[in-house]
């Protein structure tokens, strides 16, 4: 998720085509400026295209001025590919211990040295995308505290491990097996289908049957249908599955020593030749 970085301050005697880092709703952006006002600055977009944006929606102003369009779309290339190489891990061991904000210009000379604008533009593309190790604050940025970090990454490998064990499983059920071995997480999202299929939007869990199915749906209109029928070709439903059962919460299967004597009754035998008393045995008074 996106984190709001805090704005830094710009230059006030910003130039015209000079280059700068604002916030648009995409987030935050390498542009030129095209002129500015005391409230307000107008940046190129693009072919014949710009944008008048509030002053504090600039996050830094370069000071360069390219020679020309090659110039700036280098300026941008560089640092969109230093923000993808940025690692704050360092960084962050060096500052966790210190509970004051550290401002975008700190933590760049930290981490790059004496910084140069690309670098600087970087730092703030990185900022804007979310970083782990530091949380916005009005006056900067402030480290992460260690049990945050730690918490911030258990539920990045939980998301990790269900994002796998859901692909995985909706691969198999679209190739007609099951997943081996199944993990219990597969369990869990091959219940959510089941249920789904038997219960459909009365389902509490619907909304992740609906996420799993819509990976797999093919534009299918149907997404109750297409659980039931992905049920069927693993073995897990049968053509007749009695779905009405299912929802009425009626067992449908029996323990063994029921069925066996289901079996013997329909074999013809009587109860009383297997060691039990029919009651006709019994003395009258």
């Amino acid at each position: 998720m996106r984190q709001t970085a805090p704005r830094i301050l710009y230059d006030a005697v910003m130039k015209p085509e000079e280059i700068v880092v604002a916030r648009l709703n995409r987030g935050a952006t390498i542009l030129q400026c095209v002129e500015k006002t005391q409230t307000r600055v107008t940046l190129a977009l693009g072919r014949n295209k710009q944008a008048k944006l509030p002053m504090s929606r600039v996050l830094y102003a370069t000071g360069v001025v390219p020679a020309g369009h090659e110039d700036f779309v280098e300026f941008r290339d560089r640092a969109e590919q230093a923000s993808n190489e940025i690692d704050l891990s360092e960084v962050w061991e060096v500052v966790v211990e210190e509970p004051t904000p550290l401002s975008t210009d700190d933590m760049a000379d930290l981490y790059f040295g004496d910084a140069s604008p690309v670098q600087r533009a970087a730092l703030l593309l990185y900022l804007d995308r979310g970083c782990d190790y530091f949380v916005p604050h009005d006056r900067g940025y402030l480290p992460q505290t260690p049990d945050a970090l730690q918490s911030l990454r258990e539920r990045r490998k939980r998301e990790a491990e269900n994002a796998e064990a859901a692909e995985t499983l909706m691969a198999a059920l679209s190739a007609g097996t099951l997943p081996v071995p199944m993990s219990n997480l597969h369990e869990k999202f091959l219940n959510h289908i089941r249920g789904f299929a038997v219960h459909g939007d009365d389902y509490a869990r619907s909304y992740a049957a609906h996420s799993l199915l819509g990976t797999v749906s093919e534009g299918s209109g149907d997404l109750q249908r297409l659980a039931f029928d992905l049920l069927v070709d693993v073995g897990v439903f049968a053509e007749d599955e009695p779905i009405d059962l299912h929802r009425a919460d009626i067992e449908d299967r029996f323990p063994a020593e029921v069925v066996a004597e289901a079996e013997a009754i329909r074999n013809g035998h009587r109860i009383d030749e297997r060691g039990r008393s029919n009651g006709s045995a019994c003395s009258s008074a």
